[in-house]
């Protein structure tokens, strides 16, 4: 069953008062990214966060975000600027004593200057079971993702098989008509010599033969039709696989399909087949626009 990249999954657990929520969001990317947002106390945690989500999803871009609550907010000292303070007291005694400037310097005026006091968080800590709880809710929305990635890759394998249909039948199609050019050729080419002769001479058949017999040679593509055929077989494969990196090896069989048709495409001088590649050309086109949406 392939994936797409398309998806969301959220969750969230409560331990020992700390209730942690993460939000998982992943868009179409040719290789794997993960951006994480989440508080300073979960910096140790990244790189091991960071490498788990990546295994997880494959190929796309993740955004995940993870919030940490903790009841009764978070923890934080706060220090007091004494150098600060004691400098407002001694200002506010020069300006009663120099300008006769009545009141009195509160408290609460002095936390109101910004320089006064200074709130900085404290680490809480991080322990095993914050840790574990942490694990399992990246791992449940990260299951909602996947749920979303399965949906979205039956309806483009369902689209994938179509096409690749499609080409195979193409691709007989081309065969039967590259099978019949040595003999529309040969009459073609019989047909000229007459009309050139005008009766004068007697058409020289062996000669006829081996010119018809060049003119096969140059423009056979048994190869490439077979090739091509194989490559279709091995996508299905993929398809019927279990396994990972789908959107991968496909995108490397695409590669030598365009390159097998093109080579035919080069060979074929008839207009009928050439028509055929240009058709084949636009199914491996579609084929690979799904292909990038594979995870």
């Amino acid at each position: 069953m392939i994936r797409g990249m398309t998806g969301y999954g959220r969750s969230s657990r409560e331990v020992a008062g700390l209730t942690i929520a993460v939000e998982v969001r992943t868009v179409n990317h040719r290789y794997s990214e993960v951006q994480l947002r989440m508080p300073r106390a979960l910096a140790v945690e990244e790189a091991a966060l960071r490498r788990h989500i990546g295994e997880r999803l494959g190929r796309g871009r993740a955004d995940v975000t993870i919030r940490l609550d903790r009841a009764g907010g978070e923890p934080c000292e706060v220090e007091l600027s004494r150098a600060f303070v004691a400098g407002l007291l001694q200002a506010a005694d020069v300006l009663k004593k120099e300008f006769a400037l009545p009141g009195s310097l509160r408290v609460e005026t002095v936390l109101g200057f910004p320089d006064a006091v200074t709130a900085r968080p404290v680490d809480a800590g991080f322990g095993d079971d914050e840790r574990a709880a942490l694990v399992a809710a990246v791992d449940e929305a990260l299951h909602g993702v996947d749920a979303m990635r399965l949906e979205e890759g039956r309806v483009m394998e369902a689209d994938l098989r179509g096409r690749l249909a499609t080409v195979g039948r193409l691709n007989e199609a081309i065969r039967q008509r590259a099978g019949e050019l040595p003999g529309l050729a040969r009459a073609r080419l019989a047909q000229r010599l007459e009309a050139l002769l005008a009766g004068d001479a007697r058409l020289d058949e062996g000669r006829l033969e081996q010119e018809v017999a060049v003119l096969a040679d140059r423009c056979d593509v048994t190869e490439e039709l077979v090739r091509l055929a194989g490559y279709v077989e091995q996508a299905a494969a993929i398809l019927d696989d279990g396994g990972e990196s789908h959107g991968r090896r496909l995108d490397f069989l695409l590669q030598e399909m365009n390159r097998e048709i093109n080579t035919i495409g080069s060979k074929a001088g008839d207009a009928e087949m050439g028509g055929l590649v240009v058709d084949v050309k636009q199914e491996l086109e579609r084929i690979r626009e799904q292909v990038q949406n594979i995870a």
